[in-house]
């Protein structure tokens, strides 16, 4: 995984995924929170790329879907956690 200075959203570094564990728990995440709107979606989507990066980093030849798993969670636990923190009032304005 790399980060590019082609920047996101929000004019920041945007992370790019190249493998298939990532390219995966990304596509799950998208098709979780797809009653999202739009904007909403890219924003967590980005901040899950920022939590894959920093976890291929950190894990090394270890990264795999079940590594991923065990400390995001799966797409659809990652997806009702931000929900949930939001509708709790723990994350403010747009996700």
């Amino acid at each position: 995984m790399s980060t590019d200075g082609t920047g996101g959203p929000d004019g920041a570094a945007t992370t790019r995924i190249g493998d298939p564990v990532g390219i995966e728990y990304l596509l799950g995440l998208r098709e979780a929170l797809s009653d999202l709107p739009p904007a909403e979606v890219e924003e967590i989507v980005e901040d899950a790329r920022g939590h894959l990066a920093d976890l291929s980093d950190e894990l090394g030849p270890g990264f795999d879907r079940a590594a991923v798993r065990e400390r995001l969670g799966t797409p659809e636990a990652y997806a009702a956690e931000h929900e949930r923190r939001v509708v709790t009032g723990e994350l403010t304005g747009a996700i």
